[in-house]
């Protein structure tokens, strides 16, 4: 039994935002997820911005990231 959890594969969550205000929601999100399932491996890719609130959190950042303008 012991062999067959240790070849089943980490669950993963990637969180995909598209701003400051989607990266300040998604971090409340995971801080519960963390909570709740420390064995998940979370990443984020903050599309609109420079991610510091997943950074703030720790949170592996997926690709490049830069700010752009908004409106």
């Amino acid at each position: 039994m012991n062999n067959i959890k240790s070849q089943i594969a980490p669950k993963k969550v990637l969180f995909i935002s598209n701003g400051h205000g989607e990266d300040l929601n998604a971090a409340q999100i995971l801080k519960a997820l963390r909570q709740q399932q420390p064995q998940v491996e979370i990443g984020a890719m903050p599309i609109g911005g420079y991610g510091n609130a997943y950074r703030n959190l720790n949170v592996n950042i997926i690709g490049p990231t830069e700010f752009l303008p908004s409106g």
